[in-house]
């Protein structure tokens, strides 16, 4: 059932068996997932449907230490989360990524990826991607050849999968005929009560933009509300109540994918890098790109490094997300809020923006759907950044519209980290000079250095460790000193690996559901 927390009563008070706070990927797979076992579950959307600029204003904060998005500007506050918005690149993790190793200190997950490959596949069907087949050589059609040698060098070919599936659209649609799963929209987990002893949550109290409050009781509770904001919501637990006070890593090690434009690479002819453009396979979109090898990594002591080509005449195959046109992502935005029969938040001064960028509105939707001859390519590098305890989430001294501090980022970047960009241009070229294919330096003198971006991928700041002092969260995701709060989502990856991380976290979320409803007959409340 979809209910809208506008229409309940003030003080309203609920009961079920497990509580989500957060309705993007994550959160509705738990729910999706423990629905199908018969367990009673809420989520708890501080959105909407769709886009609403209260809602999305509700996620401003400040940022310091090396440049970023605005934080209202790099999640999104609505049903669905992200992947209202996402791009849909898939892949899962390497085996090397959760492997603890020297030269990355604080690497390593409680597992490895065996213990993930059964959710995985899981995770594949519940992405709506094709078979779980990531070798590049099952995907590469018989004339299609790589740009680097195919034994023996730094680099070899790889696979994403593409389907940006709507999750909002796909599972919170479905709950609207489960039994057991309720999806509650304009509801903000306010703040989390606890019992006497601290460690065991007895509810969440939900404010509304319209001054309502409503109490969540629950036996177990999931925070799964995106890498930033389940940070966000621990800290402030932590500061109005006896809970977490001895969890000192809640949002430490904040991390993000540097995702850096390092050359250009031009063709004698779009043969020469066809594996490396997107086609479509098995109700899929298909991409190749390069990888640094295991072999490599360990030769080389570097962390996960990949890198994709992108068509420099089509404005839609972008690296990262800050080179999207703001009037184009407000016309989609206008576009989906009517296809749900709602009218959009200020709908004047969205059509103003719009008709203010026309020109450049109506170029992005012709190359929507009439593709430029693929010659010239950016080549983006995709590099996994090595665990920073100093890069962190902390809370503002500001508060949002409901009381709650507002986050604050300080994203930080190791020497390492830029050593990796570095050597990856570097051996790169040296691969590339065997073959009919020509690469330039990028983003003039200045280097790529001047072009570095996030991926927007908010990782790490509920990380996972065995040991209570080096994490947040135990291997199975449930809060260490507490008896019934658990959190999932790219916070809890202990590194970030270098591919994107929805594939992984849905598996790691489908796991969470088979954990609790393993642990938990149905109607235990």
């Amino acid at each position: 059932m979809l209910v809208n927390a506008h229409a309940l009563p003030d003080r309203e008070r609920l009961l079920r068996d497990v509580c989500i706070v957060g309705g993007g990927a994550a959160g509705l797979t738990v729910a999706h997932e423990l629905g199908r076992a018969g367990i009673r579950v809420i989520v708890l959307e501080a959105g909407d449907v769709v886009m609403r600029r209260a809602a999305q204003q509700m996620y401003s904060g400040s940022a310091t230490g090396r440049p970023y998005y605005r934080l209202d500007e790099c999640r999104f506050r609505m049903l669905g989360g992200s992947t209202a918005h996402w791009g849909g690149w898939c892949r899962p993790l390497d085996s090397l990524d959760f492997e603890a190793v020297d030269w990355m200190p604080d690497s390593g997950w409680p597992f490895d990826r065996t213990v993930l490959e059964p959710f995985y596949r899981r995770a594949q069907a519940l992405c709506g991607l094709g078979p779980f087949d990531y070798e590049a050589a099952r995907w590469k059609a018989d004339d299609e050849r790589s740009l680097v040698p195919e034994r023996g060098g730094w680099f070899e070919d790889a696979v994403f999968q593409v389907r940006p599936l709507r999750f909002g659209e796909v599972y919170g649609s479905a709950a609207r005929g489960s039994p057991f799963v309720d999806v509650m929209i304009n509801a903000t987990a306010a703040a989390l009560t606890t019992d006497t002893t601290g460690r065991r949550v007895v509810g969440v109290r939900v404010a509304t933009p319209r001054r309502r409050s409503i109490l969540v009781s629950a036996g177990i509770f999931v925070i799964a509300a995106g890498g930033i904001e389940n940070a966000r919501i621990l800290l402030a637990a932590r500061q109005s109540s006896p809970m977490l006070r001895d969890a000192g890593a809640i949002g430490s090690y904040f991390a993000d994918h540097l995702h850096v434009p390092i050359g250009i690479l031009r063709t004698n002819g779009s043969q020469g890098a066809r594996f490396y453009q997107p086609r479509g396979q098995h109700a899929v979109t298909v991409r190749g790109a390069l990888r640094l090898t295991d072999a490599a990594r360990r030769a080389l002591r570097m962390p996960g490094v990949g890198v994709t080509l992108h068509n420099i005449g089509d404005p839609h195959d972008v690296l990262s997300i800050g080179q999207a046109s703001r009037p184009y992502t407000m016309l989609g935005q206008t576009v989906n809020a009517v296809r749900h029969g709602r009218l959009p938040s200020s709908p004047g001064a969205l059509t103003a923006a719009i008709l203010r960028g026309a020109p450049e509105v109506c170029r992005l939707v012709y190359r929507r759907y009439v593709k430029p001859p693929a010659r010239t390519f950016v080549i983006g590098c995709r590099a996994e950044p090595s665990p920073n305890a100093e890069s962190r989430v902390t809370l503002d001294s500001h508060v949002d519209a409901v009381g709650v501090p507002k986050a604050r980022l300080e994203w930080r970047l190791s020497a390492c980290d830029l050593a990796t960009v570095d050597r990856t241009q570097a051996f790169l070229g040296e691969a590339l000079r065997h073959h009919d294919v020509e690469m330039f330096p990028a983003n003039g003198p200045a280097g790529w250095r001047g072009a570095i971006a996030g991926g927007a991928h908010h990782i790490g700041t509920t990380r996972m460790h065995r040991d209570p002092s080096r994490g947040v969260v135990d291997e199975h995701c449930r809060v260490h000193g507490t008896t019934n709060l658990y959190v999932i989502g790219s916070s809890v990856f202990p590194t970030a690996g270098w591919a994107p991380p929805t594939l992984t976290i849905v598996a790691l979320a489908a796991k969470l559901a088979d954990t609790l409803a393993g642990g938990m007959p149905p109607r235990e409340v």
